[in-house]
């Protein structure tokens, strides 16, 4: 960038900046989310017939998965 460009280009704030999560934080945000869905069917099986517990499950999963 030459110093004409640089004068001419908008400055952006440094709290624009987009800062992202290390993928340790990701990985352990999907664990917990992968996790906790066998945990909680394990639970809902004392309660639940093992149908609706997987009918809830597609129910809960099909806004997400499908467009239509």
């Amino acid at each position: 960038m030459t110093a004409t460009t640089r004068d001419a280009a908008p400055a952006v704030p440094h709290a624009m900046k987009v800062t992202r999560a290390p993928w340790q934080v990701k990985f352990i945000a999907l664990a917990f989310i992968w996790g906790s869905s066998f945990l909680l069917m394990k639970i809902g099986l004392r309660s639940l017939a093992p149908l609706q517990i997987s009918d809830c499950a597609s129910s809960v999963a099909r806004p997400f998965c499908c467009s239509c």
